[in-house]
């Protein structure tokens, strides 16, 4: 029936923008959590990357929004490269998630500096946390894990760039 078809169309379209980030067409936050569900109840290997831009603040506010897009989708584009899509997430402003139970340890991190490398180059800098597991039980600290180490990364990037030595200590 043709309007069964339609209507199923719709109801697809609808299902994939709610689990599709607006900006760049990768996986948002809701998709983000569907997938850390799912891979919680699988015992695999894993490997788990959170990538944050540098200093986006600074150019949204000298640049404007769009050029801070502009990063946004520069790293988007980057990673899709070297990762498949499904694995990448932008679960909020400029904070990307890689999960990935695809590939070996060397290549996966290989994969993810590639990406920080790349960046570098263009001229955007990001900081990266990474954690990897030959045989994940817990998704969540792993997750954990991989946020704390990017996080310690963007406190370095601003210690060195004395930006507020408060945050240094």
């Amino acid at each position: 029936n043709r309007i069964d078809i339609t209507e199923l169309r719709k109801i697809e379209e609808l299902r994939h923008s709610a689990r599709s980030d607006a900006l760049t067409g990768l996986g948002n936050r809701a998709a983000y959590l569907e997938r850390v569900g799912e891979l919680a109840r699988r015992e695999t290997s894993l490997g788990v990357a959170f990538i944050d831009l540098n200093e986006l603040k600074y150019v949204n506010d000298n640049y404007g929004h769009s050029q801070g897009d502009a990063y946004i989708c520069a790293l988007s584009m980057v990673f899709c490269r070297h990762f498949r899509m499904d694995d990448i997430f932008r679960i909020g402003g400029d904070e990307f998630v890689v999960i990935d139970n695809t590939l070996a340890e060397d290549d996966f991190k290989a994969a993810v500096y590639a990406v920080q490398k790349t960046m570098e180059h263009d001229g955007i800098s990001c900081s990266v946390g990474i954690s990897w597991r030959n045989s994940q039980y817990n998704i969540r600290e792993q997750i954990d894990e991989a946020d704390r180490f990017m996080y310690e990364q963007k406190r370095k990037f601003y210690c060195q760039r004395q930006h507020d030595r408060r945050k240094c200590r």
